[in-house]
């Protein structure tokens, strides 16, 4: 997955979107000027098949191909956020809500690493060796294609 923040951000949803990219292993990208038709180019380039932008409360995702791109039918809004992450590789998504989130943030399988992510109940806990690390709060939601640039 690439992650970036919507156009103008303010310093604490980059710093956010780094955090979320590094905790889930994968690739943050800065998003400047750069429109939508980059950033697929660019995820193309570096071989994801998902597009996560993050904007001051929610994250948005586009399914990425060969061919074409579109957004998916949901977003997750953050309601709250408490830790910090360093560069991990992710072992595991659990619980309740792992399937939806999977799906989210195009996972397929995990080949071990050492964090794992509890997700139930709206909540994302990070565990390493039991040692919870980071929660982010979410609520999931459908997607509403308003033709606003993201």
């Amino acid at each position: 997955m690439l992650v970036t923040t919507a156009r103008y951000s303010e310093k604490n949803v980059r710093e956010f979107a780094k955090i979320f990219a590094s905790s889930l292993n994968s690739k943050y990208i800065a998003r400047g000027k750069k429109s939508i038709e980059e950033l697929v180019r660019a995820s193309r380039k570096l071989g994801e098949n998902t597009l996560a932008i993050i904007n001051s409360n929610e994250i948005w995702f586009a399914s990425i191909s060969a061919s074409n791109w579109n957004w998916k039918e949901k977003i997750l809004k953050i309601k709250d956020f408490s830790g910090n992450m360093e560069e991990c590789e992710l072992e595991s998504i659990k619980g309740k809500d792992a399937e939806n989130l999977s799906n989210l943030f195009g996972f397929g399988k995990f080949y071990g690493g050492e964090i794992e992510i509890v997700a139930e109940k709206e909540s994302m806990k990070f565990f390493r060796e039991g040692k919870e690390l980071m929660e982010i709060k979410y609520e999931i939601l459908d997607f509403k294609d308003d033709n606003n640039e993201r």
